[in-house]
């Protein structure tokens, strides 16, 4: 019998497997964070040195600064595919992953429900949200006794359970919109399950630490290519070279 040691509701394989999917996409952005695409918009040179003598900062604590809000990007889509995969695992729960018929995210191996997971309100916004709605209408009319969700793990209110979802004056009466807490609800059984999971994750992540390592600024390419461009990675030496790069069809 799997072992469920961490949670009640999902298998320990299963929970390591999305937590170390988490680790792994973070772990590649700091590895793919070059200087060369930290330069695709052209870093300011006079912001740099501002930034970096006002705050005191060497600058590789900048170049880490920088590939941890690359990073931050990436872990912002990647957290998304954590629910995902969380929810899926779950029994009587299927990840439909990507290239799936129905376009969604999850379905109740029954049938009876489909799903689709944003992490937040604002992942959808303006006409997105209609479009995503008439989407999710139209599975419905195709699946004509499922419900459809869609999964707001964060919501822009406070006690929001479910309700029709409605955008512009459209609906349907079996597309819904649900919190993230109420659907992990739905799918697990367990009242407070979204809240466990949180409150678990730190003892997961640990373990997938203890046995991979942390994720650290050495990791970084960047700096690693800084100090190629640069010989030692000064400070000067990095202000000239970001001045050049800058500046690099000028006569400077």
């Amino acid at each position: 019998m799997p072992d469920r040691t961490y949670l009640s509701w999902i298998d320990d394989d299963a929970l390591m497997n999305a937590v170390m999917k988490v680790y792994t996409s973070v772990s590649d952005a700091f590895a793919s964070t070059s200087l060369k695409y930290l330069e695709r918009n052209i870093i300011d040179p006079f912001s740099l040195i501002f930034e970096t003598a006002l705050t005191e900062t060497t600058m590789e604590e900048w170049l880490k600064i920088e590939a941890q809000r690359q990073a931050q990007k990436k872990l912002s889509n990647t957290i998304g595919e954590f629910h995902q995969n969380i929810l899926g695992s779950c029994q009587g729960w299927e990840n439909l992953g990507t290239g799936h018929e129905s376009g969604v995210d999850l379905r109740k191996v029954d049938g009876s429900i489909y799903a689709e997971i944003k992490n937040k309100y604002n992942t959808i916004k303006g006409s997105s949200k209609i479009d995503a709605l008439q989407y999710l209408i139209s599975l419905a009319n195709w699946h004509k006794k499922s419900t459809i969700y869609m999964v707001w793990i964060i919501m822009d209110k406070t006690d929001f359970a479910e309700e029709q979802w409605i955008v512009s004056e459209v609906s349907h009466q079996r597309v819904k919109l649900i919190s993230g807490d109420h659907f992990y609800s739905l799918v697990t059984g367990v009242d407070n399950a979204l809240q466990q999971l949180h409150s678990t994750l730190p003892n997961v992540i640990k373990a997938i630490i203890d046995e991979h390592g942390a994720i650290k600024s050495t990791d970084i390419q960047a700096i690693a290519d800084l100090h190629k461009h640069t010989a030692d990675g000064s400070l000067k030496n990095a202000y000239d070279y970001f001045f050049k790069s800058a500046f690099r069809k000028s006569n400077q």
